[in-house]
């Protein structure tokens, strides 16, 4: 068997190609356990942005403890690649059933969308939107449970913005009228995505389609959306309703959460024989159909995978500080933004020790002040002679000087001798 190692990661076939990268299969050598490992595509390593989604996708989903999220276990860097170790899924995407059945009945349609509906309320608690909830990021896996994959371009609600107002991040087919004009999303922009989903799966097509990107974004925006009923006539009138109202052009005429979908859903008259066991059946049929394939290594996908590592080895003209899971090295892997980034913060780094300096030698400064003015202080003027201690005497009068009693004046002794002699 062909493989090629990433750290304690076996890769030994390739599960498909995504937005950012190739995904592959692997095999966890210490825990025994498979897992899908996400490769960040070299020519991105440049775009700071995308790299920043990237890690954003592995910060965000590694929090997550939800069945049916699937599970980011690590993010590695190895010869200036990234590499995000998930969850591996036995299953198929919404597209893959979709391209089987076209459409399916409305009872599993809700099974799906009730399990979706429950991870993506989870996310939400947790203050983290989705923001490109689409097929092919909703896998059904052999045990008929549903996990929703890729918070790549996820945001925390309470956190910065990835991206800049007025920049378009999503599927255009997916995508709220909000998120086309550039506004800041909300939770009930995963409403509308859900429930262009919902409208896929029941009717075997989406609400809106077009030759240019230019012209669904437009659609996406003025078009109201045909009633479901026009392509699935079997669909009953109450479920037509909540689909329209999940689809609604303004964001404040849809449901304010998911839970509120959830329990319009439940209400409808197909809701009442929804039950696990058909999505069990579903898989049984798409086992059939469709069984699930993992292209095998060969030397060609081999040489790929080198390749791409080796290129973004060589990408070095362009590059940003990530640093290592393991060692803990800064290594330069992704653009000159960051080193403009760096260089800020390492010139507010030296603003901030130059002030603490110049306090520090203003403090020294007023202390060789105070010093020197105790010095001058103590210093005996020229001329200047200090006169003696005077003592108040036993009948109130002060001595001139003390010393004054023990050596009278010169005089006063001449006529003390004068006296004697006479």
């Amino acid at each position: 068997m062909i493989e090629v190692n990433i750290e304690n990661y076996k890769i030994t076939g390739i599960l498909g190609q995504g937005g950012m990268g190739a995904i592959y299969y692997g095999e966890d050598l210490t825990l025994k356990r498979p897992v899908a490992i996400k490769m960040m595509r070299p020519e991105l390593l440049s775009n700071r942005q995308v790299v920043e989604r990237f890690r954003a996708e592995a910060v965000t989903t590694a929090s997550f403890n939800h069945p049916n999220i699937a599970t980011v276990y690590r993010l590695i860097q190895q010869s200036n690649s990234l590499f995000l170790i998930m969850e591996y899924v036995n299953g198929w995407t919404l597209s893959q059933l979709l391209s089987v059945y076209g459409s399916i009945q409305p009872q599993k349609a809700i099974s799906i969308l009730n399990s979706a509906l429950t991870a993506i309320g989870y996310a939400h608690k947790q203050k983290v939107i989705h923001r490109d909830l689409k097929p092919n990021n909703l896998m059904l896996n052999e045990n008929g449970i549903i996990k929703v994959m890729d918070f790549g371009i996820a945001r925390v609600l309470s956190g910065p913005k990835h991206t800049r107002t007025g920049q378009l991040v999503g599927t255009p087919r997916y995508m709220s009228p909000e998120q086309i004009r550039g506004e800041e999303p909300d939770i009930r922009t995963d409403i509308y995505s859900i429930g262009i989903v919902l409208y896929q799966l029941l009717t075997g097509r989406v609400p809106f389609s077009a030759e240019s990107d230019y012209q669904l974004m437009k659609s996406q925006i003025e078009d109201p959306p045909p009633p479901p009923k026009k392509y699935a006539g079997h669909l009953s009138n109450q479920l037509q309703a909540i689909i329209l109202r999940a689809l609604s052009k303004s964001n404040k005429d849809r449901y304010t959460d998911v839970q509120q979908f959830a329990d319009a859903l439940e209400k409808c008259p197909e809701s009442r024989n929804v039950s696990k066991k058909r999505l069990e059946d579903l898989v049984k049929c798409l086992h059939k159909k469709h069984p699930v394939t993992i292209t095998p290594l060969n030397q060609q996908l081999v040489k790929t995978l080198q390749a791409d590592i080796q290129v973004s080895l060589k990408s070095t003209n362009n590059q940003l500080d990530l640093q290592s899971e393991d060692n803990g090295k800064s290594q330069s892997i992704f653009g000159m933004e960051q080193k403009k980034l760096l260089f800020i913060r390492s010139k507010r780094n030296y603003l901030a020790i130059s002030f603490f300096v110049l306090i520090i030698g203003a403090f020294v400064f007023w202390l060789i002040l105070q010093n020197s003015s105790k010095t001058i202080k103590n210093t005996p003027v020229p001329g200047y002679k200090e006169q003696p201690s005077h003592t108040i005497s036993d009948d109130g009068f002060e001595p001139k000087e003390n010393n004054d009693r023990q050596n009278p004046p010169p005089k006063q002794q001449k006529e003390n001798q004068w006296i004697i002699k006479r």
